[in-house]
């Protein structure tokens, strides 16, 4: 190949990564921006910065449940509101009852299983972790914590009878998706 054919390339190359890469940090600030403009400040940014209140069921809204909300993501809306009934999504600022604010994925240790070598005979743990994921529910007119839910994925594998490892080894499960989450959702909204 040419250098000059070489050249074309490595700078298509680097055009097509600079778009990619420009898409998707605009569809990051689209996002954002349609999350603002269809609930207000005050909704879009709640969960940016949560206030301190005590959880309460209390805080809750005055109305008879389903409560109707909006589930965020950092600053966008999150997959799993599409998936909420019609008589569950609040559709802007006027008409949301609750804002679910999804937290980061974090992981538990559910069981030590204690295991010792046979080379060596030296002892070692071995975790079972579960992934889990917690979703804060907040008053939309107040910005009160009424609860917080976990989202939780699925269970680790039994401690097997004989294991190969070494020590601080975990056996994970699976992480929470969409589906664990509409249910800790609609838990959360609906009962």
């Amino acid at each position: 190949m040419s250098p000059r054919a070489t050249a074309i390339l490595s700078g298509l190359f680097f055009a097509v990564v600079f778009v990619a890469v420009a898409g998707f940090l605009l569809y990051g600030e689209y996002q954002k921006w349609r999350l603002e403009n269809d609930y207000g400040e005050t909704i879009a940014t709640m969960c940016v910065t949560p206030n301190d209140s005590v959880a309460s069921l209390g805080n809750g809204p005055r109305i008879m449940k389903p409560w109707r909300a909006v589930v965020i993501d950092g600053e966008k809306k999150h997959s799993v509101n599409g998936m909420l009934p019609a008589e569950a999504q609040g559709k802007d600022a006027a008409s949301t009852d609750v804002v679910i604010c999804v937290n980061k994925i974090g992981k538990q240790v559910i069981e030590e299983c204690p295991y010792r070598s046979i080379d060596t005979g030296q002892r070692f743990i071995v975790r079972r972790v579960q992934y889990f994921q917690n979703l804060v529910v907040l008053n939309a007119a107040t910005g009160d914590r009424i609860t917080t839910v976990a989202s939780v994925g699925s269970a680790p594998e039994e401690c097997p009878y004989r294991y190969r490892g070494k020590d601080d080894d975990e056996l994970l499960g699976g992480k929470p998706g969409d589906r664990e989450m509409y249910y800790a959702v609609m838990n959360a909204i609906w009962r």
